[in-house]
């Protein structure tokens, strides 16, 4: 049996970071793009783009950073949309005739405010398409302003899709990537702003869904992202 071929310098990944993040700190250890490291070290030619392997990397790119790293396969899923499927998302693809199906799984699947039949229909439009929940019309490309900033900067696959405001470890709000960009061009550094209640309650128990993960937590956590707005709004 041929020894496993680790790599001299593998950080582990963070509780709650993307693959895509943690692939951009291993190859800025080895002085490489994204890019040249998944090609040239571990012969996955097919992925183009470095920001694709969020989404639902091959196997074998997931197999060979295991191998590389020491990280369980399992773990490095997880790091990817694809690994939070049918705990969050009951499908990564949602075809426009399943988009009812899928709504009305998700959405009364776990009804606790309203007893089944007494919350009436609701009709996904066919004129404008649905992807499914949670998924943004666009790409949503937001950063913390503390955690990009730092010495080894990081981003949490979660910042991908409209389900939190700000920043668990910080508190504070999530910054448009581009506004980032060009703070840093003009040599200015962001200033953070702090997330406000009942928001930052609410983020919070987001952030504690998604990294747990497990099966009863995932019901948890569809239920409480349905109550704690109403609740907030109920609250004036």
């Amino acid at each position: 049996m041929s020894p496993l071929r680790r790599w001299p310098l593998h950080p582990q990944p963070g509780p709650l970071e993307s693959l895509s993040s943690w692939l951009d700190r291993l190859a800025r250890l080895y002085r490489l793009s994204v890019k040249d490291l998944l090609a040239h070290n571990l012969g996955q030619l097919a992925v183009t783009a470095p920001e694709t392997v969020d989404w639902n990397p091959p196997a074998g790119i997931l197999a060979a950073l295991a191998e590389r790293t020491g990280t369980d396969l399992a773990q490095l899923r997880a790091m990817t949309l694809a690994g939070w499927v049918p705990w969050l998302m009951d499908t990564l693809h949602t075809r426009q005739w399943e988009a009812q199906e899928t709504f009305d799984t998700y959405v009364r699947q776990n009804s606790v405010l309203l007893a089944p039949g007494e919350a009436g229909h609701s009709h996904v439009s066919g004129r404008k398409r649905w992807d499914g929940p949670w998924w943004p019309a666009r790409p949503v490309r937001r950063l913390c302003p503390v955690c990009v900033g730092g010495a080894d900067p990081h981003k949490a696959l979660v910042w991908q899709l409209p389900l939190t405001v700000g920043c668990h470890d910080h508190g504070c709000r999530l910054e448009d990537a581009r506004e980032i960009d060009l703070a840093a061009v003009r040599g200015e550094k962001p200033q953070p702003v702090p997330v406000d209640e009942p928001l930052a309650t609410l983020d919070h128990c987001t952030y504690q869904g998604v990294h747990h993960r497990a099966g009863h937590a995932a019901r948890t956590y569809r239920a409480r992202r349905c109550v704690v707005p109403v609740a907030a709004i109920a609250a004036g």
